[in-house]
C-alpha cells in the first residue's frame, strides 16, 4: 500500500508512512485519501499517544503527483482530488493528539504543506523544503491560509510567490521546521521529542491543540476557499501547460 499505519514503543506512537519511494513519495488522490484514514484511525485510538508522519526511500514527499493533476478532465474531477487534499491535510491539523513531521531528502509543494500542518517537523540537514506551486499554475493552500499566522504575512507571501526551495537551516529561522537534525538522526531525534511529549497528560495537550487551532479559525476557514481556487487553476490551459513542461523537463 501506499501509505501504511504502523506503531511503535508498545503502540504509544503510530507511523504512518508514505510509501512510494520510486516516485520520491508523490501523492496521488488514493494517497491523500489513505494518509487521512490512516491519521483518523491513529488519532482515534486511545493507546496512541503521539502521531508520526514519514516517508519511505529517502524522500519526505515531492508533492502531489503531477501527472495525475494534469488528467484531470473537469471541474467533478478536480473538486474530488482536491477534496481528498483538503481532507488529508485537515485529518493532520485537527487531530487532538501531537503530529510530528520526520522529513528526510525532499518536503516540496504538498509534502511541505504536511509539514505547517503538523504540530512539529524535525528535518535531516539535507532536506530541501519549498512551496513551488506557482510555478506550475497553483497554490499552496495551507502556506497561503494558515502559513501567514505560522510564518507571518510577509514570509508566507514571500514563499508563495518565489517558489524558492529552503534548507532545513533556513526552514526552521522561519518556522516550517522545528529542530534540524544530523543526516541520519531525524528519527532518532523524533523518537526524543515524542518521549518527552508523552511525559505531559493527552488531555492538556489535547486542549492546548484545540486552542491553538481556535485561535487561527479564521485562517483554517479560507481552507475551504483556497481549494475551490485551487479546482479551478489546475484545469487552466496555463496550469496544463506549466504541468507538461515539468513532466517533460522544460520548466525553467
Amino acid at each position: 500500500m501506499p501509505v501504511r499505519l504502523e506503531r511503535v514503543e508498545d503502540g504509544r506512537i503510530a507511523v504512518v508512512v508514505l510509501s512510494r519511494p520510486e516516485k520520491r513519495n508523490a501523492l496521488t488522490m488514493e494517497m491523500w485519501g489513505e494518509l487521512a484514514e490512516a491519521v483518523e484511525s491513529a488519532c482515534g485510538d486511545p493507546q496512541v499517544r503521539v502521531v508520526m508522519l514519514r516517508g519511505e526511500g529517502g524522500a519526505f514527499s515531492a508533492g502531489d503527483d503531477i501527472g495525475e493533476m494534469l488528467s484531470l478532465n473537469g471541474p467533478l474531477e478536480a473538486r474530488r482530488f482536491f477534496d481528498a487534499v483538503e481532507r488529508g491535510l485537515r485529518s493532520i491539523l485537527e487531530c487532538p493528539k501531537p503530529v510530528i513531521a520526520v522529513v528526510e531528502g525532499p518536503a516540496v509543494g504538498g509534502g511541505a504543506e504536511i509539514l505547517l500542518a503538523a504540530d512539529l517537523a524535525i528535518a535531516s540537514r539535507d532536506s530541501v523544503i519549498g512551496f513551488p506551486e506557482a510555478r506550475i499554475g497553483l497554490i499552496p493552500p495551507v502556506l497561503a491560509t494558515l502559513g501567514v499566522v505560522v510564518l507571518g504575512h510577509r514570509r508566507a507571501r514571500a514563499l508563495a510567490l518565489t517558489g524558492a526551495l529552503l534548507g532545513a537551516e533556513e526552514a526552521r529561522e522561519l518556522g516550517i521546521v522545528s529542530l534540524v537534525a544530523d543526516p541520519g538522526r531525524a528519527w532518532s531525534v523524533a523518537l526524543e521529542v515524542a518521549e518527552m511529549i508523552m511525559k505531559s497528560p493527552p488531555e492538556a495537550l489535547a486542549e492546548a491543540k484545540r486552542l491553538a487551532l481556535k485561535a487561527a479559525s479564521c485562517q483554517l476557514g479560507l481552507m475551504g476557499e483556497a481549494r475551490r481556487v485551487l479546482e479551478r487553476l489546475v484545469l487552466t490551459g496555463e496550469a496544463k501547460e506549466r504541468m507538461r513542461a515539468f513532466l517533460e523537463k522544460r520548466l525553467d
